[in-house]
C-alpha cells in the first residue's frame, strides 16, 4: 500500500511537470517577464498595468517614459497589439516550434515592430519564450507571408 501511494505521488508530479514544460505561456506571462531593454518606452510596472487595465475593460493606456501616451490595443493568449506612440506599434505572437530550442523552451515569440506614418517599414525578430534571440531554422520568405504590392499603392 506505501509503495503504491508513493508510486502515485511520483507518478503526479511527473506528468505536472512534463505538462508544465510543453504548455504554451500566455501572452501576459510573456508580456510580464519580457525585458526593459527590449521595450525601453515602457517600465515593467507599465505593462503591468496595461494588462490589469485591459483585463478590467478599461482603457489600457500609460504615460511612457518620454511622456507621450503608450497603449496595450487588444491581447489574448497567444497575441498582442500595443500602440507605443503615434508612429510605433508592436505585434507580438506565440507559436509551438518544431524543436526545442537551445534554452529548452518549446515556444517562440514573433514580434513585429511598425514604424513610420504613412510611409510603414517593419522588423521581425523571434525569441524563446524566456526572451533569447532565436533564428528559425527556415529563413522566412515575404512572399509567403504577404502578397506583393502593386507599385501604384505608394
Amino acid at each position: 500500500m506505501k509503495r503504491r501511494i508513493i508510486f502515485t505521488v511520483i507518478l503526479c508530479a511527473a506528468v505536472n511537470i512534463i505538462s508544465a514544460q510543453t504548455t504554451a505561456p500566455t501572452m501576459a506571462e510573456v508580456l510580464k517577464q519580457m525585458p526593459d531593454s527590449l521595450l525601453p518606452y515602457l517600465t515593467h510596472n507599465d505593462k503591468l498595468d496595461m494588462i490589469d487595465y485591459l483585463g478590467a475593460n478599461m482603457k489600457a493606456e500609460v504615460t511612457n517614459k518620454l511622456g507621450g501616451k503608450s497603449a496595450l490595443d487588444s491581447i489574448s493568449t497567444d497575441y498582442l497589439h500595443m500602440t507605443l506612440n503615434e508612429t510605433v506599434t508592436i505585434e507580438m505572437g506565440i507559436a509551438a516550434t518544431a524543436k526545442m530550442t537551445a534554452d529548452s523552451c518549446h515556444h517562440a515569440v514573433c514580434v513585429i515592430t511598425t514604424y513610420g506614418k504613412p510611409a510603414m517599414e517593419s522588423t521581425l525578430k523571434f525569441y524563446t519564450t524566456k526572451w533569447n534571440e532565436w533564428q528559425p531554422a527556415q529563413p522566412i520568405v515575404p512572399e509567403k507571408i504577404l502578397p506583393p504590392t502593386c507599385p501604384d499603392s505608394y
